[in-house]
């Protein structure tokens, strides 16, 4: 599974010793829970296009796995990255390409929205969810490495059904 460790193309910058360690550990991690996301959480299937929102404050290393993982699934993962927005839902209407991003979602199969400024009940999220009623959306809002492993790679789903 070490082969399969994301590397970052800063990974030459990290000095060796616990923050390389640790960062290197959470991307294992990462590797190890994010199917459980695509594959039983979202169920994405060969073909689907997967949109995955993040903004200026969203965790990278999270939002990179995720695409892979979702690709690796056979999906067509797609990475919309926004500047973080002064307020959440309507409220960051203002700052939000609101037309553009409302188009994508409207054609998306599944969407993840990792912002830390939630786009949950703002314009754009409100004509997906009324107008695509395929959607399958999913607010992990401000999600990390550490909330992934605990969040959704610990717990046991088939039970919770």
């Amino acid at each position: 599974l070490q082969d399969r460790i994301v590397h970052s193309p800063d990974a030459a910058h990290h000095h060796v010793g616990a923050h390389s360690h640790k960062t290197q550990m959470a991307k294992l991690f990462i590797l190890l829970h994010r199917d459980v996301l695509v594959n039983e959480l979202l169920k994405l299937k060969e073909g689907e296009t997967f949109v995955i929102t993040a903004d200026t404050e969203s965790d990278p290393t999270v939002v990179d796995a995720t695409a892979r993982a979702a690709f690796a699934a056979g999906a067509k993962p797609m990475v919309i990255w926004l500047a973080s927005p002064l307020g959440v839902g309507k409220a960051a209407d203002p700052m939000l390409p609101v037309d553009a991003l409302t188009a994508v979602l409207k054609e998306a199969d599944a969407w993840v929205e990792y912002n830390n400024q939630w786009l949950l009940y703002s314009t754009p999220y409100d004509i997906a969810m009324k107008e695509n009623k395929k959607l399958r959306h999913l607010c992990l809002v401000g999600m990390s490495a550490d909330m992934m492993v605990r969040c959704i790679g610990r717990v046991n789903y088939p039970v919770l059904k």
